[in-house]
């Protein structure tokens, strides 16, 4: 009966997080699915409450992270867009909720990974479908995406630039680079030939995909942190080795990088998300800085000024609340970070430790994008990076 019970409860918590994680795959396409984060946050903290699963843990990951929101709170004070600096508080909060709840279930991480890889696959479909048939897939978003964004996407595919069902290349691309992260967790789990080929062609695929949406600053930032992971379980494995193979897979990937960028295959002229256009926002926030360098000229600030994000999560966290908070944020994710790759040399190797990988890798893509992107402003990739989080303090916490 208490076996019972318990499987039911799983199966809430489960069926709540899908709810969750659909939403930060498919939010764009219509605001009235934000009744699905909304209801499964209700269910997961009405189930906690019921069954006394609310179970706070005090560590330096959470008061690091706290202490930025806090940081947040002061900035509203003299803030222009107090009602969008309340609501990325609002969400930022719920995320962290969210992840704080899932680390108290360990026991759902095989699960949250497959649904990622699940949701994260519909996007490189449908990629791969507008290369191929892009009719079919024009037909498709005239049915799901709004007017606006279905001018985005059909502008960006006349310029040979691939949006699938999104409306942007840069949402597109993240949510290929998380299949592509699934994907090596997969190909670590696996112990079948037959498997891993499957898995290696479908990972080829996905950064055919990745390619073809012409954001070569996230394909340089997924490649980046796939060797990152490789070289962390490299060295969780076998120390003794790590810093000769290090070396040398360096060595091979510079000399592969020459080849590439002397065949044009790489151009950094057409690394249109790392164009001179960006510099130019960088030059306006640099300036900003340096009108209030502690107190930052409040939330809302840099897109008044330049009218956009500014592409780097950074600087325009340092412009619009100061150099306290932002090097408060960068101290909590450089902790969190650690405390990731902590865990997985920790972990046993009797133990899965895949979940711990694709957490680490997650947190290198929310990293390296956030200085050419505005994944902390795009509440989509900033949910998936909080709840991503989640994976591995969930084993450093709740480890026997």
């Amino acid at each position: 009966m208490i076996c019972d019970c318990m499987k039911n409860k799983i199966c809430i918590y489960k069926i709540s997080y899908i709810l969750i994680i659909f939403y930060l795959f498919f939010s764009y396409i219509d605001t009235k699915l934000i009744i699905f984060p909304l209801l499964g946050t209700f269910i997961v903290a009405s189930l906690a409450i019921l069954n006394n699963d609310l179970n706070i843990h005090l560590n330096s990951d959470l008061i690091i992270w706290y202490c930025f929101l806090l940081s947040c709170f002061f900035t509203l004070l003299y803030s222009d867009k107090k009602k969008e600096a309340i609501l990325f508080i609002f969400v930022f909060f719920i995320f962290m909720f969210l992840k704080e709840m899932f680390m108290n279930l360990p026991e759902i991480g095989n699960f949250i990974v497959v649904i990622f890889m699940f949701f994260s696959s519909i996007h490189v479909i449908a990629t791969l479908a507008q290369f191929f048939i892009p009719n079919l897939v024009i037909i498709v978003n005239q049915s799901i995406l709004p007017s606006d964004l279905l001018n985005i996407n059909l502008f960006q595919l006349k310029s040979g630039r691939f949006a699938g069902i999104t409306g942007q290349t840069g949402a597109n691309a993240f949510f290929i680079s998380i299949f592509i992260g699934t994907i090596l967790v997969k190909i670590r789990e696996s112990q079948h030939l037959i498997k891993s080929i499957l898995y290696i062609v479908a990972m080829t695929v996905a950064f055919f995909c990745l390619f073809l949406t012409d954001k070569r600053g996230m394909l340089v930032f997924t490649i980046i942190s796939i060797f990152l992971v490789i070289m962390i379980n490299i060295y969780s494995e076998s120390k003794k080795y790590f810093w000769s193979i290090a070396i040398i897979s360096s060595l091979i990937a510079l000399l592969l990088f020459l080849v590439l960028a002397t065949l044009r295959v790489i151009d950094f002229s057409n690394f249109k998300d790392l164009s001179t256009g960006r510099s130019d926002l960088y030059q306006v926030m640099a300036k900003m800085i340096d009108n209030n360098v502690f107190l930052g000229n409040g939330f809302g600030s840099v897109v008044n000024t330049l009218g956009i994000k500014g592409h780097n999560i950074y600087l325009q966290l340092f412009a619009e609340q100061g150099i306290f908070s932002v090097l408060i944020f960068i101290l909590a994710v450089i902790n969190t970070f650690y405390l990731s790759v902590k865990s997985h040399l920790l972990i046993p190797k009797i133990i899965d430790n895949s979940k711990i990988i694709f957490g680490i890798y997650v947190q290198s893509i929310f990293i390296l994008y956030g200085l050419t992107g505005n994944p902390l402003y795009d509440y989509f990739i900033l949910g998936v990076y909080l709840l991503v989080t989640g994976l591995p303090l969930s084993f450093l916490y709740n480890r026997k």
